[in-house]
């Protein structure tokens, strides 16, 4: 990975950001290391290594300790008091610690790894941050910083932690080559966007930012993954080719396990903005995806064998599926159990899918999916289950439900299709749909045919429910209708269009 130009983070103060501290303020002295111990101090020196002897003796104590720093002006070019330490430590500062004028260099002031530090007095840190000032420009120049050693020495830290940790990312937009976080670890993370990280333009490569075999992450804020994906989508040919080359994956969690990620931004990804593989108990919470409608393969968030995912509250807008489950070019397959997804705007993009079943010859089950109190908006379609027929192996998709969905110019609002992609349709799908249900849909069809439900001839199908469902067409193609094959659905409530109302024509 790159280093951070020293440009920007010169200016940096107390880099006390990205490190593990624990401050207890009720610590005590026991032992005093004043700075006559160390020589004669003369206002106007540099005191750096007094500071590093006095340091060195109050962490060796085993008795809790004092540092003082006298009255005066000190230079100090640089300094680093590190833990971990035997005892509590009192820093009382009553004068002024002042930073070289040169912007060399990306820390000045640094604590890691103290237990029982307290900091304290009137004195001053000055920066003296004039002279560097005009060379920081990070606000002007988008790769006028680089994160990537930094996000991962603050990552080893905070995993190494037997204490409960936090990972600050400071306004700004930073260029991030590659990240990947992975544990396991000894406590919680708190991971938290201030800025923005930005992908690199290249697309060479199959992930970006991945987190891996953790537990207890939280990853939050405002502010954005960008993933440069405009030099990417002429190139991404995965709806096209099988064997495609593989394009960069905004944020991969794989095998995450009890963890939130909330309020965070995925802009412009290469390819999916986030994939989530083998997760159990992991939740998204007033997510924000967006990429044009014209940008292919840029799901949302694609959940492969998994369990116990939660998406609400969130907006999703892109050029693909908003929500997917199930196979693509990337994925193996999916075993998902209970995944819920609640209060999502999706579109543009092509609805909310269990999708591409029987692909593979390695699939297993999907089971457990409710999608309700979402609403869908100029999308290509509106929710829908889709598998391949001449299907690689058998499997099942069941306990599937959609309800109290709007849906607002969408194009196929409701869609089973299990002859899905250009192949052999004469050989049917080996994938058994059973216990769907579409309840409480409502809204606009941008299509004369609103609802298709086309399963296949080689499976019976079980309890496949249709109830409430009210959806108008005002275009010039004809007048509102539904087709099925191969399923008799149980009807209830009101029947906009009605169900079954058109033969299906094989394309």
């Amino acid at each position: 990975m790159s280093t951070i130009k020293s440009s920007f983070l010169a200016a940096t103060i107390l880099m006390l950001l990205l490190l593990v501290v624990t401050v207890d303020a009720q610590s005590s002295a026991d032992v005093v290391f004043p700075f006559k111990r160390y020589g004669n101090i003369v206002s106007g020196t540099d005191i750096r290594k007094t500071l590093a002897n006095a340091w060195k003796d109050a962490c060796t104590s085993n008795r809790s300790s004092a540092i003082f720093t006298p009255r005066g002006i000190f230079k100090v070019k640089q300094g680093k008091f590190e833990g971990p330490c035997n005892s509590p430590i009192d820093f009382q500062l009553g004068g002024t610690l002042q930073a070289p004028k040169s912007v060399q260099g990306y820390n000045w002031i640094t604590f890691a790894r103290v237990d029982r530090l307290t900091l304290l007095g009137e004195g001053v840190f000055h920066g003296q941050g004039k002279a560097a000032w005009k060379r920081n420009d990070c606000h002007k120049r988008i790769n006028s910083a680089q994160l990537p050693v930094t996000l991962e020495n603050a990552w080893k830290d905070a995993c190494t932690s037997n204490r409960s940790s936090a990972i600050f990312i400071p306004r700004g937009i930073f260029t991030v080559k590659q990240g990947n976080f992975e544990g396991p670890y000894n406590s919680p993370i708190d991971f938290q966007l201030g800025g923005t990280l930005q992908a690199p333009k290249s697309v060479q490569g199959d992930n970006w930012i991945t987190f891996a075999r953790v537990d207890r992450l939280t990853l939050l804020g405002e502010e954005v993954f960008h993933g440069q994906g405009k030099a990417a989508w002429k190139r991404n040919d995965c709806h096209k080719r099988r064997n495609s080359a593989q394009l960069l994956v905004s944020l991969r969690f794989n095998f995450i396990t009890n963890s939130t990620v909330k309020g965070i931004t995925s802009l412009d990804s290469k390819n999916f903005h986030i994939n989530v593989l083998g997760c159990n108990n992991l939740t998204f919470h007033n997510i924000n995806i967006a990429a044009p409608e014209k940008s292919p393969n840029t799901d949302g968030i694609h959940i492969g064998r998994s369990n116990n995912i939660t998406i609400t509250k969130s907006k999703i807008a892109t050029g693909d599926d908003c929500i997917s489950l199930g196979d693509d070019c990337i994925s193996l397959g999916d075993e998902s159990k209970l995944i819920e997804v609640t209060n999502v705007t999706c579109g543009p993009g092509h609805g909310i899918s269990i999708r591409s079943l029987g692909r593979y010859t390695n699939e297993e089950p999907v089971e457990g999916v409710i999608v309700k109190n979402c609403t869908l908006v100029n999308t290509t379609n509106g929710v829908r289950i889709k598998t391949w027929p001449a299907s690689a192996a058998s499997s099942t998709a069941t306990n599937m439900h959609f309800l109290d969905i709007i849906m607002v110019n969408v194009s196929n609002p409701i869609l089973i299709d299990q002859e899905y992609c250009p192949c052999n349709r004469q050989i049917p799908s080996k994938i058994k749909i059973s216990t769907v249900s579409f309840k409480n849909i409502r809204g606009s069809s941008a299509t004369p045919l609103a609802i298709k439900l086309i399963c296949s001839h080689h499976l019976l199908y079980d309890d496949v429910k249709v109830s409430n469902l009210d959806l108008t067409y005002n275009g010039i193609k004809g007048s509102i209708c539904s087709q099925c094959s191969n399923v008799k659905p149980i009807i209830s409530g009101k029947q906009n269009p009605k169900i079954c109302s058109s033969p299906y024509v094989v394309r």
